[in-house]
């Protein structure tokens, strides 16, 4: 797995970056399964002897589309990007995560993130149509996607294997500013997945 590293918003960060602002869109399962999650990253992490900290359960999501990286996060830039979700019309849907293993690490560095993959088309037409409305606002948005879940970082590489699976309805998705190096979110803005009544 090469080039998904490049969709990973959780993001490594030992030290505060120099663009410490982020902004992106996600999909956040729901407690109960954001702690099954958790519990399946801790055993597989025990079980193979592996020492990485695995991420904080309220922090665990999906990334739909990246928005930037800032020093200090531009209102203009936030009210683009809700104005993009406010655009999104679109109904609740299922994902399933059937795997997990290690992408590759960026150049420079030798943490790899751990993931669990998954699947469902709702989630890939959630990605296109996030993708067309931020255009339309005047923000660049991604046309690769590789659909994960973040667990934990290391230096080791793991074979990708199948598991579970988990699965869950995501009948919401959030834009995410994350304060890189601090390990915090501050959802900024949040919709629900449905349907538009005609006016």
């Amino acid at each position: 797995m090469t080039d998904q590293l490049a969709f990973d918003f959780g993001g490594y960060e030992p030290h505060r970056p120099k663009r410490p602002e982020r902004l992106f869109f996600a999909v956040f399962p729901d407690t109960e399964t954001a702690v099954n999650i958790g519990r399946l990253a801790d055993t597989f992490l025990c079980s193979r002897g592996l020492s990485g900290k695995r991420h904080q359960t309220e922090r665990l999501h999906l990334s739909l589309q990246f928005v930037g990286d800032y020093q200090r996060l531009p209102s203009g830039i936030v009210f683009a990007a809700r104005r993009a979700g406010e655009a999104v019309a679109a109904r609740a849907f299922e994902i399933a995560l059937r795997a997990i293993g290690s992408f590759e690490s960026p150049p420079g560095r030798d943490q790899r993130p751990l993931v669990l993959l998954g699947d469902g088309d709702g989630l890939s037409a959630l990605h296109r149509a996030l993708g067309t409305a931020m255009q339309t606002n005047g923000l660049k948005a991604g046309t690769y996607f590789v659909p994960h879940v973040t667990l934990s970082y290391g230096p080791w590489a793991i074979p990708l294997e199948k598991v579970g699976p988990i699965r869950f309805v995501a009948d919401h998705f959030s834009l995410v500013h994350s304060l890189r190096g601090l390990t915090r979110y501050e959802v900024l803005g949040r919709w629900l997945l449905r349907h538009r009544r005609p006016r």
